[in-house]
């Protein structure tokens, strides 16, 4: 068995052994209804879908490619490398291989029998090299800016994504509850740090968790990673925690539990500037 015959027989199965959820046709097609009523609002006949989380967002999928969305017809969706598991994965049901961008205004024509008028991207991310690059391939469309659209609709959350961020709640939870029994006395940050973020990896999925700052109390000052966690020292981390491309993100701020009194003061007094 190849490697693509593994992916169309055995994937889904395994993952979803593994508790994965996949993105439901439903979900996604309610998705889409609520870019193509901004995208009508706007006058935009088509929006090509480039940034990470928006193109998961609309398709499911996390493989390297873009998607196509017409205000009216089925979504394209253009895979680069692994198109096989980018169809086990996405629940769109038009999904080609993409050799390079410069297909896309015939891979439109084939499709939806011309290349759109007034073309949405995602300007607020968008690289102005690439930009260039698509105004070389796109000569006779007009470029909009589709970022609001997509946040409008991405920022109203379905019963399916708040289930998610209930699970990255409890995920969250449980990694800084276990964290206070792995801090202790004379501990460098980076230490303390390795610990906590492969609590992460035991009982869910973290993202991204970043060591920002372990600050002496009464002083400003940025302690390096590899400051020792002593009698003056409290270590404040930001952690994100992703669960299955849904966010929930907060501050947190760990102490030894002699300390809490100070750490409620540090607390108060952080409110008061604010």
């Amino acid at each position: 068995m190849d490697h693509d015959d593994w992916v169309r027989q055995e994937l889904r199965k395994r993952s979803l052994s593994l508790g994965f959820r996949y993105t439901p046709l439903e979900e996604i097609e309610n998705r889409l209804t609520g870019i193509r009523a901004g995208m009508e609002k706007q006058g935009i006949e088509g929006l090509l879908v480039i940034q990470k989380m928006d193109f998961y967002y609309l398709s499911g999928t996390t493989q390297d490619g873009l998607l196509f969305v017409p205000l009216e017809g089925n979504p394209l969706l253009m895979i680069k490398r692994e198109l096989e598991r980018a169809r086990v994965e996405s629940p769109v049901q038009d999904v080609v291989p993409l050799k390079s961008i410069r297909e896309i205004p015939s891979l439109m024509e084939t499709r939806y029998g011309r290349v759109p008028g007034i073309l949405g991207l995602e300007l607020d991310l968008l690289p102005v090299k690439d930009y260039f690059r698509f105004q070389g391939i796109f000569p006779d469309t007009q470029f909009t800016d589709a970022s609001s659209i997509l946040r409008e609709t991405r920022k109203l959350k379905s019963l399916f994504e708040i289930d998610l961020i209930r699970k990255a709640g409890e995920i969250g939870k449980k990694v800084y509850r276990e964290a206070k029994e792995i801090l202790k006395e004379g501990m460098t940050e980076i230490e303390f740090g390795g610990q906590h973020q492969s609590l992460f990896g035991e009982i869910g999925r973290c993202a991204d968790v970043r060591r920002q700052i372990a600050e002496r109390l009464g002083q400003r000052r940025t302690v390096g990673d590899r400051q020792r966690l002593g009698q003056r020292l409290l270590g404040r981390r930001h952690g994100g925690i992703q669960w299955r491309g849904q966010w929930l993100d907060r501050d947190r701020v760990q102490a030894r539990p002699d300390r809490q009194e100070d750490l409620e003061d540090v607390v108060v007094q952080v409110r008061r500037s604010e």
